[in-house]
């Protein structure tokens, strides 16, 4: 049955575990009730072994929403409240990705969009341009591009019959969106054909004549036929990491394998991302052989620059990255210094981690522990091998 997950496939529909839904449902209430800079603060100061918020340099009001914060976050056991600070940023990097992709349409005040979240903890894209195209506060044709970016059809047809009615439709400027030229001329042309035949024909033009649009190709992707779909293997490599990943879930086993060919990179930074970080090394394996040297390197620097922005811990997954990979890969990297600092300091981070399990860890804890990443290892290396 066509509707059954392939599961010989390289990658499947995310299924988020229980216990990644339960830190969500915990840590979205406090991102909006608190935000990040106070649940960072309070966060700190707990680490710190402070029962409450510190005084210095801070207004009266910020200082009791801290400590607000702080007792909120005293209830999560100690060993989950890391990960819903994880949970914390991921969320707040949505927020700041979707504003930004935004931009160019609407100027964003804190806290002043209501945002629909799916259980994984994403934005959920399309209930909130439904949202904002039905906001009559909202101009007109601010609305009719969002419905044209998210493949609105019937907004699309029902704003510009309003603006059609009401004379704005003359001499309209179509921006610098693709969808929005596309959709405009759909509708002048008397929407003749199925919308999603006029896309693929549309969008064929500008890759043939190398316009590589970055544009959503998850509203069209699953209707086109496989080869029709082919051609847009290469271009939606470039499309929003949202947009890439649905497409990559409507793949069959061939196409995913085609586009890990062409980019394998394209494929791992997507895991890099929020909230697929746990799934990062299960997906290495599966095209360690597609990875080459040069790959490897750029991929070890990318991962380096993500070690900053707290919505995981990009350094246990550099860690556990390096160890898994062949001789020949690590002695390429070591060849670029920033590369080897980087090595360096993660090694003795794991020596000086190594010590303190040594101390402090049950015996049968560390061999379950030290035997589960052998077995990771190992699977990486003999997949390369093979």
């Amino acid at each position: 049955m066509a509707a059954l997950i392939d599961d010989s496939r390289i990658v499947v529909p995310h299924l988020p575990s229980l216990s990644h839904l339960s830190v969500v449902s915990v840590a979205l209430p406090l991102l909006n009730e608190f935000g990040i800079g106070t649940l960072d603060r309070a966060f700190s100061e707990i680490q710190l072994g402070n029962s409450t918020a510190s005084n210095e340099g801070s207004e009266e009001d910020h200082e009791i929403n801290c400590n607000t914060a702080m007792e909120k976050l005293l209830v999560i056991p100690p060993r989950l409240r890391k990960s819903v600070l994880e949970a914390v940023h991921g969320m707040h990097w949505e927020i700041e990705t979707w504003r930004c992709q935004h931009s160019n349409i609407f100027k964003f005040k804190d806290r002043e969009c209501f945002f629909h979240w799916r259980s994984e903890g994403t934005i959920d894209t399309i209930k909130m341009a439904q949202q904002l195209v039905l906001d009559q506060n909202i101009n007109i044709k601010k609305r009719f591009q969002i419905a044209c970016n998210y493949c609105l059809m019937k907004s699309v047809r029902t704003l510009w019959a309003e603006m059609e009615a009401s004379g704005k439709t003359k001499c309209f400027k179509t921006a610098d969106s693709i969808l929005v030229r596309f959709w405009v001329r759909w509708l002048l042309e008397g929407s003749r054909v199925p919308w999603t035949q006029a896309a693929a024909e549309y969008l064929d033009i500008l890759v043939r004549n190398n316009r590589i649009p970055v544009t959503r190709f998850s509203a069209i992707f699953s209707s086109l036929r496989p080869e029709d779909r082919k051609k847009f293997l290469i271009p939606l490599q470039l499309s929003l990491p949202l947009d890439f990943r649905f497409c990559i879930y409507s793949m069959t086993k061939e196409e995913q394998e085609d586009v890990v060919r062409r980019s394998p990179l394209s494929l791992l930074y997507l895991h890099l991302n929020w909230p697929l970080q746990n799934l990062f090394l299960e997906t290495v394996e599966k095209i360690i052989n597609f990875i080459d040297a040069r790959s490897f390197r750029i991929l070890l620097r990318h991962i380096g620059y993500l070690d900053d922005r707290g919505d995981f811990d990009y350094r246990e997954i550099f860690r556990e990255f390096w160890n898994g990979i062949p001789d020949h890969l690590k002695k390429s990297a070591r060849r670029s210094r920033y590369l080897r600092m980087k090595i360096d300091s993660c090694v003795d981070e794991i020596k000086r981690k190594g010590n303190a399990d040594d101390n402090n860890e049950p015996i049968n804890s560390k061999r379950k522990s030290g035997s589960d990443t052998n077995r990771k290892n190992k699977s990486i290396r003999k997949n390369r091998r093979s």
